[in-house]
């Protein structure tokens, strides 16, 4: 892969829209648009730099959820606490995490379909 095309997946790594990657690599956006679509390494690069991140980010909110539960089970254990906002909180570590984790369920799931088809 040419330099000009690794700082272009670093920029969309960092940036929040392709233009804007497209202006801070110093790439025009219809050609980064056209290296996504046509150019298979650049393509995969892309697509694994951006699994990393969800796998980074699902460990992460998996490591949150136990500290979360303990949360929960402390407020619900303590009669003087008020906890509405640490239970709010909890809550919200919890259901992100059990999103993350169910997203990465389901990319595992289609990795292995994708596996199962290509044997075919």
């Amino acid at each position: 892969m040419t330099n000009k095309k690794k700082k272009a997946l670093a920029a969309l790594i960092q940036s929040p829209t392709i233009k804007e990657a497209a202006t801070a690599s110093g790439v025009g956006y219809t050609t980064l648009r056209e290296w996504l679509r046509t150019d298979a390494e650049f393509a995969a690069a892309y697509r694994e730099a951006v699994d990393q991140i969800m796998d980074d980010a699902v460990f992460q909110a998996r490591q949150n959820m136990s500290p979360a539960l303990s949360a929960l089970r402390k407020i619900v254990h303590d009669e003087n606490q008020n906890g509405a906002v640490v239970a709010q909180a909890s809550r919200t570590l919890l259901e992100y995490g059990l999103k993350m984790t169910e997203r990465a369920d389901i990319r595992d799931r289609i990795d292995a379909l994708e596996e199962q088809d290509e044997l075919l």
